[in-house]
């Protein structure tokens, strides 16, 4: 599983706290600098956007919102507290595990 983390300066915390959930890619956008960051595209093969709401540039954030619904990479929103992003990333997986239907 790969995430892609928006906003945030230092996030080896994080990191590290999503690497012990089975995270194994993780790239980061900062958010801060509009014009650069709008450019940014979504990797291809992230599974899940995690925004980190209050360090966010809001034309960035829109901007990154917009590409993720167009190729249907789900988008969980979080403060930068550890807690709080562990407690959206465990409840964005019960959400997806209860979404998935049987064959």
């Amino acid at each position: 599983m790969s995430i892609l983390i928006i906003g945030g300066d230092y996030i080896e915390s994080i990191k590290k706290e999503l690497q012990k959930r089975g995270i194994k890619e993780i790239y980061h956008l900062s958010g801060r600098k509009t014009a650069e960051e709008r450019r940014k595209r979504i990797p291809k093969k992230v599974d899940l956007i995690l925004a980190l709401c209050d360090y966010l540039n809001h034309n960035t954030l829109k901007s990154l919102k917009n590409q993720a619904k167009k190729e249907g990479v789900p988008l969980i929103f979080s403060r930068r507290s550890l807690g709080n992003i562990i407690r959206a990333f465990e409840q964005w997986k019960t959400r997806s595990r209860c979404n998935k239907r049987p064959v």
